[in-house]
């Protein structure tokens, strides 16, 4: 269903997120002065979660769907 694979994606692109913030704060914690090189990927990654997730409301709320529906 669509809905089911718009959520993937919301998901998909938040663990990736989480991933990333990860990957920033095990370089500060290993001295790596250039941590901030991650912020624009942060940025990027942010953007698509959030575009995933107005994607997911905009179908839900077109197609009407309750949250039993969604799980």
């Amino acid at each position: 269903m669509e809905k089911n694979r718009l959520m993937d994606e919301f998901l998909q692109a938040g663990r990736e997120l989480i991933a990333l913030h990860s990957r920033q704060m095990q370089a500060a914690l290993e001295g790596d002065t250039d941590f901030g090189r991650f912020e624009l990927l942060l940025h990027l990654a942010q953007e698509k979660k959030e575009q995933a997730k107005y994607a997911w409301i905009a179908h839900v709320h077109a197609h009407q769907c309750t949250g039993e529906e969604l799980l």
